[in-house]
């Protein structure tokens, strides 16, 4: 056999809830060779158990094979499968003695797999530049001086793009270890100063900056002497810094190109009055030519709200983002205007119902036929039906999919018996299925409930009925009404000394009203009415 790719991991693959079966495209020879690494969405890595947490099949195979892994890992874990060759080496070959040319040919092989392995290693690696002189106790160093100055360093990352422009001065930095060296014999409150800068200085330097400039000045009551470059109108200038300092005059900042202005951030020239008042800053934007373009926002101090003087460009979210952004006026009324009821659509008929294009929600009513009420074929008097049950759903839907819709169809009434039960409906939404049930017939003595959804609901129950022998009093007992209000039950049968049939239901999913039987022959119960689903869509 031999070895003919440097393939030497495969992955990460991610997971979807589903998803057990992950392939690997190198040759092991034992199923102990290959590694399958977890990662959870925080970013902890776990190395799965073979035998417990995953087996392994393709094992000898040259294309590779496949990892199957006992649980199906939620979207947001990465499985990924690397190398696992041991580091050992157990074919004892006897002197002058019989040997096979696979046996050498399969070490070989294992030793190019370790060299893999070890490759796939130092590919995740820091490694240094070929020609880099600096020892492993200069860098071990670094990463640890990194490490103390963390919160500085994480302060520069919304002004990366203001350091970048000064990469041309990166000299001025080591320089300014000298003045902070020079700034320490000071006296009061420029020896403090002084200790900062130095320490600003002596770590910058541990990192040879290229791409910012540091720049410390003290005024002359400071007892250090004014940097050169420090005038005598109070104005620190570098290559692309300006800051302007002069007495009666906006303080500011200036990022500036070749010497031309490009962006600056002032204290502007407002009188302070009191009451936190003037002084308020302000940003502006300079042209190709260094004019100004104009202020693009400005913040009052009093009351530290921003102005803007141009229109701020907003994002637009995806659907459902709920986190804080800005959002422009128009998207707003947009979002509000798309987010809301969108359709109403009833369904009294079983079919496919497709949502209405850009519907991406459904609330769902889904309600059972109502049951029959109880015919009589003599003297007597019949039980109404119950009202059929219901289930309120709300559910994801795409606008391009069809979902199962069934409709029940109302209990019929007979003349001689209990009437029938109501056909159940059902809206089926990917795995789920959200049942309206149907109305028991009049047989019955309690009512059905629907299932599936957020809220369950019960078929309104039957009335009692009631007898008196040969008196017009007597009366069969009245249907259930239907949930929600959705329809009435039929009148029970009487009012009289002959026979007379339950009243039908009316509206959806309320039972049929029972017969009553005076003196004359036998009547039929009132049928229940259909089911129906209503779907509000958003």
């Amino acid at each position: 056999m031999t070895i003919a790719s440097e393939a030497n991991r495969s992955g990460p693959y991610a997971c979807n809830g589903a998803t057990t079966s992950f392939p690997y495209e190198f040759r092991i020879y034992d199923a102990a060779h290959i590694r399958v690494i977890l990662t959870a969405p925080d970013g902890t890595e776990t190395a799965l158990a073979l035998g417990t947490d995953y087996t392994v099949s393709g094992v000898g195979d040259s294309g590779g094979g496949a990892v199957k892994t006992a649980l199906a890992y939620e979207a947001g874990y990465l499985v990924t499968l690397i190398l696992n060759v041991p580091f050992m080496q157990d074919i004892d070959l006897e002197n002058q003695g019989a040997y096979f040319a696979e046996t050498i040919e399969r070490a070989i092989d294992l030793q190019t797999q370790m060299s893999l392995q070890l490759k796939e290693q130092v590919a995740r690696a820091v490694v240094l530049p070929v020609t880099s002189s600096v020892s492993v106790d200069r860098l071990t160093g670094a990463v640890l001086a990194l490490s103390d100055i963390q919160p500085q360093m994480l302060a520069l990352v919304p002004i990366a793009e203001d350091i970048e422009t000064v990469a041309g001065i990166a000299g001025a930095v080591v320089a300014a270890e000298g003045h902070a060296n020079t700034a320490a014999t000071a006296a009061g409150v420029a020896t403090g100063k002084a200790a900062e800068a130095a320490a600003s200085a002596a770590a910058a330097a541990l990192f040879d900056p290229t791409s910012y400039y540091l720049k410390t000045a003290f005024k002359d009551d400071g007892t250090a002497s004014a940097p050169a470059k420090y005038g005598a109108a109070g104005q620190l200038t570098g290559k692309d810094i300006y800051v302007n300092d002069a007495p009666g005059l906006n303080r500011w900042v200036m990022w500036m190109t070749n010497g031309l202005a490009r962006w600056s951030m002032r204290a502007n020239a407002t009188p302070e009055d009191g009451g936190n008042t003037g002084s308020n800053f302000q940003f502006d934007a300079f042209d190709d030519a260094g004019d100004s373009l104009g202020t693009v926002y400005s913040v009052s101090r009093a009351g530290r709200s921003m102005a803007f003087s141009v229109s701020p460009s907003a994002p637009t979210p995806a659907s459902g983002d709920v986190s804080t952004k800005l959002a422009t006026t128009a998207f707003v009324k947009n979002a509000l205007a798309g987010g809301g009821l969108k359709n109403v659509r009833v369904v009294t008929a079983s079919g496919n119902v497709t949502p209405s294009a850009g519907v991406t929600k459904w609330l769902a009513i889904v309600c059972g036929g109502g049951g029959a009420g109880q015919g009589r074929s003599s003297v007597g008097i019949g039980n109404g039906g119950f009202g059929g049950g219901a289930t309120i759903a709300v559910a994801d839907v795409d606008d391009s999919m069809a979902y199962a819709a069934t409709v029940g169809a109302g209990g019929t009434g007979v003349s001689n018996t209990h009437g029938n039960n109501g056909g159940a409906s059902s809206l089926v939404i990917g795995g789920n299925t959200y049942i309206g049930s149907g109305g028991p017939g009049s047989a019955t003595i309690a009512p059905v409930v629907g299932s599936g959804g957020l809220v369950n609901l019960p078929g309104g129950p039957r009335d009692y009925s009631y007898y008196v022998a040969g008196s017009e009093q007597s009366h069969g007992g009245s249907g259930g009404d239907g949930p929600l209000g959705l329809g009435f039950g039929g009148l029970g049968g009487g009012g009289g000394t002959g026979a007379y049939g339950g009243g039908a239901a009316t509206g959806y999913g309320a039972g049929g009203g029972g017969a009553c039987v005076v003196t004359a022959n036998g009547t039929f119960g009132g049928n229940g009415s259909p089911g129906i689903i209503i779907i509000l869509e958003f």
